[in-house]
This record gives structure tokens, sequence and C-alpha cells, in this order.
């Protein structure tokens, strides 16, 4: 059992529902505001885009509603229907509402079909706590012991794979998050890796996207990246549509924040590096797939670098390939 929302999002959302009823914050009860009112107008895809405004004042992290579709609002709807009869009484818009403001990742928990993916199960929500089962240990627990090299690429196979999943797998939906990090991910008592931290994984609508926009032209890198992340707070209609050739954005995250540990020289020119000693460059001291067998390390760095910073055109996915066939061997 977790607390779904910090205290000072959850403040941030009953302020919000009391301005927007005109009471006064002081004498505003928030969860009295939602009950007795209608919120089926609120319930709407341009309103709920808008929501990382209470999520994420700073823009630090793109939440599920981002690119919030028609299609995708259905699924929440029909989930949110605790009782079965095709429309949401208050108590449930309330839910619905409150879980897309403060808790997206519950709402994801509960929408998304698990068996189809690498979450935890959802057991259940009361108030601000939400209930999972225990995903198994923290994936970052691999990078304070010594432990098996084969053990880790293997769990490194299995982030890539879902990285790709999360492209590909579904013909409806593409699942992003901009917000790579060790610490949201598991490793489950039979060693299959979980991602635990759903609070910023976008939920896009394929069939909404501009199939001429699926391919890229030239590289594309933190700027690149940090541009399209602008647009989608920005301009979220059109930004949406041409998500899917950003989609390799996860996989330069992982591979700079996770696999390996990024060093940046006086020139700002960065590199991944696989050394086995500890480096307070990188956030946990090193990467992943920290001391490889020597016949490999060189190319692997070499690749994990070209991952994180491509330097031509589809360098990323190409050095992905090689990435998979050097940890498989």
């Amino acid at each position: 059992v977790t607390q779904c929302a910090s205290a000072e999002r959850m403040e941030r959302f009953e302020r919000f529902v009391c301005q927007n009823a005109s009471r006064n914050a002081s004498r505003c009860n928030a969860g009295d505001v939602l009950l007795h009112q209608d919120l089926k107008a609120l319930l709407q895809v341009q309103h709920l885009r808008k929501a990382w405004q209470i999520l994420y004042p700073n823009k630090s992290s793109l939440p599920a509603t981002t690119c919030m579709s028609k299609p995708f609002l259905k699924m929440l709807l029909r989930t949110f229907d605790e009782n079965g009869n095709k429309r949401l009484s208050r108590l449930e818009q309330a839910h619905l509402y409150t879980a897309l403001h403060t808790c997206p990742h519950l709402a994801l928990l509960k929408a998304l079909p698990r068996k189809k993916l690498p979450f935890p199960a959802f057991l259940g929500a009361c108030g601000n706590l939400v209930a999972m089962e225990t995903a198994g240990k923290p994936l970052s627990t691999y990078l304070e012991v010594k432990g098996r090299w084969q053990v880790r690429a293997n769990l490194s196979l299995q982030l890539l794979d879902m990285l790709d999943g999360f492209r590909n797998k579904d013909p409806d939906w593409l699942l992003m998050f901009g917000n790579v990090d060790v610490k949201s991910f598991a490793v489950s008592a039979d060693g299959q890796l979980i991602l635990t931290d759903l609070d910023a994984m976008m939920v896009i609508d394929k069939h909404d996207m501009d199939k001429s926009t699926t391919k890229r032209e030239g590289v594309c890198n933190e700027d690149c990246f940090g541009k399209f992340a602008y647009d989608l707070f920005e301009h979220p209609e059109r930004t949406c549509r041409q998500a899917g050739r950003y989609g390799d954005l996860m996989a330069a995250l992982t591979c700079r924040n996770i696999l390996g540990c990024w060093q940046t020289d006086g020139l700002a020119q960065g590199r991944a590096s696989l050394s086995a000693a500890k480096d307070t460059a990188c956030a946990y001291g090193r990467g992943l797939l920290y001391g490889p067998p020597r016949r490999v390390k060189t190319d692997l760095q070499d690749l994990l670098t070209e991952c994180a910073e491509e330097t031509e055109h589809d360098g990323r996915t190409k050095a992905l390939k090689q990435i998979r066939v050097l940890l498989a061997s």
C-alpha cells in the first residue's frame, strides 16, 4: 500500500477545485464540491489534456492525460463504471476526475490490461492510498552489489524488449514515458522486470497519429527530444499526432540513465562508461551493464553512446540492434 499523491499535489488539486467552483479556499471542502457537481463537462478531452498543470506545474514530466483522446477517455469511463450501468454516477465521476489530476498511474493500473503489460496488479484504492501486488526487489539493488553479468545482461534485454513492446505490441496504443529511471523498475521473484511507476506514462492513440510522421529525418538527441516535450505541453493536439517519430526517446534515456554511466568531459562531450568502479557522475554510481566481459566492453560502450546520442540518421536504431546481439551472446 502506497500513498497515491503527495500532500503538495493534493493541496494544489483541492485549491484548483475550489477556485473553479468560486469557493473560499479556507471554507471549501473539495470532496463535497466534486460530489455535488456534474463533472461530465470537465471529463472531456480538451480539459483533461491540461491536467499537467496540477500534476506537474513545472513541466518536469508528461502525465497520462497529455495526449488524451476520445478512445482513451472512453476506456477510462468504462473502467470507472464500477456498477456496469454504462453511465458514471457523481461518485464515480469524482473518482475518475480526482485520479486523473492527482494519481494518473491509478487510472492506468485499472484501465490497461495487465496480461499484456509488465505492471504490478492493481488490488484496490481508498482515498489517497493505492494497493498493488508486491512487485519484487528494486532494480537499483543490482547496481549496489556485485552481481553476475549474465543476470544483469538479461534484465537489460528485458528492459529493451519492454520499451519495444510499449511502441509496437498493441495495435491501438503507443505507451511512452519520458522519465526513465532505475527506481521506476523492480524485479520479481522469478527474475521478470516490472515497471512500478506509471505516473509519467503517456497513452497515445495510434489511430490518431499522422502516419506520414512516423519516420524522422536527421538525428534526434537531447535538444530535439526537449523540443518535442515542450510542444506536447504547448500544442498537444498537433504534437501528439507526431509522437510516433519520437518513440525512441525511451531507449535514448535508458541507454543514458540506466544501462551505462553517462560521463561528460570538459567539452561537454558525453560518453557511456561501463566501469565497475562507482562514479559520482551517475545517480546510482554505475550503469546496470557495468563490468561486462572484456571482449565486448569497448563495442558495448560505443553502442550505448550512440544509443544515447546518435551521430547519424537512424544511428540509435542500428545501435540497439547490435546491443541486443552482444547482450544475448
